[in-house]
């Protein structure tokens, strides 16, 4: 609006309230161009200080901890150098730890109902020279309830990377939540960093979920198929037993052939007395594709497996392997030996045996029947 009277109002704007009404607007540009400008150059200082001297190390602990990256971040070899010369407190090396653990896993669902499911997990922590990881028990809780889980393989340790397997047992369909939960502890070697010698062990924990899926329908990736091309039937005469106990072992020794198998096969070994339902040593038992098989298992006397003349064996395939294992099919196989005999050693064949001028006769016995399901 230039100078004049307005058209409208009637209102009268001479020349000198029209550049004091200008002003202010000039004024506003030019603090908005300093304020842009001033920022540009402290982003350039920062960098220049940053690049020739290492503002890292002008940064309190509490601001590097903030600002902590992943393990191979500046912040954190800064922390990690701190850390090795003994300038951060027992509470400041845990957060160091705990924001740099990471936690891995391998399962394979959806599962069938009824399986074991393996569970792979690793942990992986960024350490500072001088400092250790250890184990300090774990637990498994499915559905937020404790679970006992059987290690499978056990559990392996280097540097601060930590890694096991273990057992899940699917449940009922559906989606179910397992929790692992890992108590750790952290100790310093003095020999590798003089700055830590007064550093006590440090305890923490770290959990970590994972879901499984359960179905009760058969799963297109894993459905059930003949153990061979050929009639089970056939395959009773290759199956092999020998039983024999052992009076000064108060043992049990069980040697078992088998015939090559055109797949890999995992089978659960079950002994007992005739007539005893309950399973007392389940067993298994690994066999390569296209390799015969002869396994020996020893088996201790006890109340749920006495001594006796004559002992009830199965081989059973194991599904829960071949899930596992990635397989896209599986097998339902029973090998049964009803009634076997179990031979004693005598203290004769025993010194034959210890002064290596013989052995035990094996008598090899065919298994009574092999059962397979197809249905």
């Amino acid at each position: 609006m230039g100078p004049g009277t307005c058209p409208e109002c009637g209102h009268t704007v001479d020349v000198e309230k029209l550049a004091k009404s200008r002003l202010p607007a000039r004024i506003r540009n030019l603090d908005r161009g300093k304020i842009v400008g001033a920022l540009i150059v402290l982003i350039i200082s920062a960098w220049i200080v940053q690049y020739y001297a290492g503002w890292l190390t002008l940064l309190p602990n509490e601001v590097l901890l903030l600002l902590q990256g992943n393990g191979k971040s500046d912040t954190t070899l800064e922390l990690h150098r701190r850390c090795i010369a003994g300038d951060l407190s027992e509470s400041q090396i845990r957060r160091m730890i705990l924001r740099n653990i990471t936690f891995s896993e391998s399962m394979r669902s959806p599962a069938p109902a009824g399986l074991v499911v393996t569970l792979d997990f690793t942990w992986s922590a960024a350490l500072p020279t001088g400092l250790e990881l250890y184990s300090e028990g774990w637990k498994m809780l499915v559905d937020g309830e404790y679970r006992a889980s059987e290690l499978h393989h056990g559990l392996d340790f280097m540097g601060g990377m930590y890694s096991g397997t273990c057992l899940v047992a699917a449940g009922e369909p559906g989606r179910h939540e397992v929790t692992m939960e890992q108590a750790f502890s952290v100790r310093a070697n003095p020999n590798v960093a003089q700055g830590l010698n007064s550093l006590n062990p440090i305890g923490f924990s770290k959990s970590a979920r994972v879901v499984l899926e359960v179905t009760d329908k058969a799963l297109v990736d894993f459905v059930k198929s003949p153990l061979t091309t050929q009639p089970v039937d056939e395959l009773t005469k290759e199956f092999l037993a020998h039983m024999r106990f052992h009076p000064e072992l108060n043992r049990y020794v069980v040697r078992i052939k088998a015939p090559p198998l055109p797949r890999r096969m995992t089978w659960e070994l079950q002994l007992r007395p005739p007539g005893v339902r309950e399973l007392p040593w389940p067993r298994r038992i690994h066999a390569k594709k296209d390799e015969s098989l002869d396994e020996t298992m020893t088996f201790k006397v006890d109340k749920r497996l006495p001594q006796v003349e004559q002992l009830d064996m199965q081989l059973i395939s194991d599904r829960s392997e071949d899930f596992d294992a990635g397989l896209k099919t599986f097998v339902d196989v029973t090998v049964e030996w009803r009634g076997l005999k179990v031979h004693t050693v005598t203290p004769d064949e025993r010194e034959q045996v210890i002064g290596d001028k013989g052995g035990i006769t094996e008598t090899f016995v065919p298994a009574t029947e092999v059962i397979e399901r197809l249905n």
